[in-house]
């Protein structure tokens, strides 16, 4: 399976594997969830181009600085294969759904080969959800609930012990 990231999911994972993230915000269960498929399937996670490009754009210098980072040396992004198809595809999607960007991050995942699309963006997944042929988008927490993992199941990945993860236990099954 290959799950691409939108820059939403890649910002609460970040926060979670830094010590950050408040588990009590709106968006507890969907990035309780991306950190239990990251660790209990050991799924690795992509970044697409334009999703980087969104991380750079981050205001505050040391949160830009750690998505960089985190991001470069955690994950795989991968450079496009056809450009001009990816605008091709951004534009149809753009007609559709008035978020550019996510639209621009939906082609960037098709071109490479992902599966599925996590965000948490409604109007994201509302519009354009179905619209791919190729990918899905899906809510960590959709894509969590259809595993249906036996709960006291073995995480494929252990935080190591100066990970914060290592020291919490929220995200534990």
């Amino acid at each position: 399976m290959k799950i691409a990231l939108d820059s939403n999911c890649l910002t609460y994972l970040i926060k979670a594997c830094t010590g950050a993230t408040d588990i009590n915000l709106s968006t507890a269960e969907e990035g309780l969830a991306l950190i239990r498929v990251w660790l209990y399937l050991g799924e690795r996670y992509y970044i697409s181009k334009k999703a980087l490009e969104e991380c750079q754009e981050i205001r505050d210098k040391d949160l830009r600085e750690i998505h960089l980072a985190f991001a470069n040396a955690t994950y795989f992004g991968l450079e496009p294969k056809a450009p001009d198809i990816i605008s091709a595809r951004a534009e149809q999607f753009s007609s559709i759904h008035s978020g550019k960007g996510d639209c621009q991050v939906l082609a960037e995942a098709e071109d490479m080969g992902a599966n599925i699309l996590f965000s948490y963006d409604g109007d994201f997944i509302k519009n354009l959800g179905h619209y791919s042929d190729r990918v899905g988008i899906k809510r960590p927490s959709e894509y969590w609930e259809s595993v249906q993992l036996p709960r006291g199941t073995v995480p494929k990945l252990i935080p190591h012990d100066s990970n914060p993860l290592a020291s919490v236990t929220f995200w534990r099954w």
